[in-house]
């Protein structure tokens, strides 16, 4: 049995999160993209994207979300980002692939559910109490 405070935490938690999410994405394709990518994560089903943001290749990409989540910055700042392990595609590190990435969710865009690819395993390496406010994690 939960204890009030234990309670209250989580209720505050819970509207902390939904606070963030309505202030962030609040852009409608933003927000309608968000239950096709839970989806994705929940069934375990890769995902096709194209990453724009400035400086970015936006060539398509291809990888196994494992997390959306809100993450604060030390300046204060706070955004959405999704967590993927990224298999094939377009990449502007120079780490090779596969590998983790973590993109702002704003900047992921036509975004595919790869079925017939699916359902992806778990990363080993997977940490699902890396995330301060997960909207959404295996």
């Amino acid at each position: 049995m939960m204890s009030k405070v234990d309670r209250l935490l989580i209720k505050s938690r819970v509207e902390k999160v939904s606070y963030i999410l309505l202030k962030l994405l609040n852009k409608e394709k933003t927000m309608a993209m968000l239950p096709e990518i839970e989806q994705a994560i929940k069934s375990c089903i890769p995902i096709r994207f194209r990453y724009i943001r400035e400086g970015k290749t936006p060539e398509l990409r291809i990888g196994n979300p494992h997390a959306v989540f809100i993450k604060r910055l030390k300046n204060g700042t706070e955004n959405v980002y999704i967590h993927l392990w990224q298999t094939d595609g377009a990449s502007d590190s120079k780490q090779p692939l596969p590998s983790w990435r973590q993109c702002f969710f704003d900047g992921i865009n036509d975004v595919e559910l790869l079925y017939e690819q699916g359902p992806f395993k778990v990363c080993s390496d997977y940490n699902p109490s890396f995330y301060e406010y997960p909207i959404c994690i295996i």
